[in-house]
């Protein structure tokens, strides 16, 4: 009688732990099915499996073979390699910049960027959207319509349909209309040079396709390191506030004086009002037209070369009699600086184009440059540079495959101690960071440009 109540206590047992081992599973699958079906991402679904408490030896074996899947499906999704993912894939994770008009900001700033479509640009258009191109309000890198999807590999990008074009460039690659001169096959070098039919084009398309999108604008070289959050900080300085941007005229950076005909912005960094910008838009709409695209001119025309500096001094001048504004602070100290920093470091006054007409109150060597909201290092050219300057004055690592700081411990750029000292005090007005610099590391080149 004992033997039979204790047979019926264990069957009940069994019956009991089958039960709840059933019951456990499917709360397992529903749990398992609702993530599944929800918007969560796969990171929610693989930390869902390593969060769960259940300490079921079925259960766990199950779970970790999910994870091995999603972790498999990541890493295939990330190895990709081919010339067709690296051109024909659309990369728009890194622009988050799809306005045309900036809503509720104060002093916003449109930068545009003249540039070339090619692996090594591709590779700059990363460093400057991981860098200085994020605190733009609305960027645009200006292409040729031409491209070269590898060495001596052409693509015309308008023989391609709209959705060819979309899967090779990134939204915020904009392919200028119209060109009559060709970069990559002219046999006469200097018929090359279409910088001006570039930056004039591009101004125009800005303003027939986004008019009226910011209060100040910039035309930047792809080798210039820009402060965006410093020009709004200079103009209000200046006064230039309210509606300023939108009823006076301002075109200022770096003024050069070795013209003996007119002074003009360098063209690292040349910044306009809106009010200049679309007036100035309207000029070259209408200036004349070359008809032998190898035509050079000095004039406010459509011509060959690549002075696009002083020809937009000339119709700013010729039509709305504006002039360049230099941007010195009251020390007469340069924020736009037109090389490297080293340089200007200890290059002093000399009897060549640089200082020709500068005033005699413009700073040189170590009173050079202004650290107090300093607008743009230029001449930054190799890949790497721009990451390495972001990472000297803002201590962020862009993560581009070009640049290799991080990962071995080498810099690209070669610093001198003056240089060390300048960039010093810019972060230190940037307020990120009171220490000194580490020097450890840092390659020092005290040598004198002769």
């Amino acid at each position: 009688m004992n033997h039979n109540k204790r047979g019926k206590r264990r069957s009940w047992r069994w019956w009991i732990s089958v039960s709840f081992l059933l019951l456990l599973g499917f709360l397992v699958t529903l749990q398992v099915t609702q993530l599944v079906n929800s918007n969560s991402n796969r990171s929610s679904l693989e930390g869902y499996f390593t969060n769960t408490s259940w300490v079921v030896t079925e259960g766990s074996v199950i779970l970790e073979q999910l994870q091995h899947q999603l972790s498999d499906l990541n890493s295939s999704i990330s190895s990709s390699n081919s010339i067709n993912d690296i051109f024909f894939s659309n990369n728009n994770d890194d622009d988050d910049d799809g306005k045309t008009v900036v809503q509720n900001k104060t002093n916003s700033l449109y930068c545009m960027i003249p540039f070339l479509w090619n692996p090594a640009h591709i590779e700059k258009r990363k460093e400057i959207m991981a860098s200085w191109g994020k605190r733009c309000d609305i960027i645009r890198f200006m292409i040729d319509p031409v491209v070269e999807l590898e060495t001596g590999v052409f693509q015309n990008v308008t023989d391609l349909s709209s959705t060819q074009q979309q899967s090779l460039l990134p939204e915020n690659v904009i392919v200028v209309p119209n060109l009559l001169r060709t970069w990559h096959d002219c046999p006469e070098k200097t018929a090359c040079r279409n910088i001006w039919e570039k930056v004039w084009r591009s101004i125009v398309w800005v303003d027939d396709h986004e008019p009226n999108a910011a209060d100040w604008y910039v035309k930047a070289d792809s080798d210039t390191f820009l402060f965006p959050h410093h020009l709004k900080r200079f103009v209000e300085e200046k006064g230039w506030t309210g509606r300023a941007a939108h009823e006076e005229h301002h075109y200022f950076g770096h003024v050069d004086y070795h013209r003996s005909d007119r002074a003009f912005v360098s063209g690292a960094a040349v910044f306009f009002s809106a009010h200049t910008f679309k007036a100035l838009a309207q000029i070259l709409r209408e200036m004349p037209k070359s008809t032998d695209p190898r035509q050079a001119s000095n004039f406010c025309e459509d011509s060959a070369g690549s002075h696009e500096e002083p020809l937009t001094a000339d119709c700013l001048k010729k039509h709305l009699n504006v002039d360049p504004e230099p941007t010195w602070d009251e020390m007469g100290r340069e924020r736009v600086l037109l090389f490297e920093v080293n340089y200007h470091m200890v290059s002093g006054r000399g009897d060549w184009w640089y200082w020709q007409g500068k005033p005699q109150t413009v700073g040189e060597k170590d009173s050079c440059c202004s650290p107090h909201l300093p607008l743009a290092f230029h001449s930054l050219k190799q890949v790497g540079e721009i990451s390495e300057m972001e990472r000297i004055l803002y201590g962020n690592d862009n993560n581009s495959s070009s640049t290799t700081s991080s990962n071995s411990g080498q810099v690209s750029l070669k610093l001198n101690k003056q240089a060390l000292l300048y960039l010093d005090e810019v972060r230190k007005e940037l307020s990120l960071n009171e220490q000194p610099l580490n020097f450890h590391g840092f390659k020092k080149n005290n040598e004198t440009r002769g």
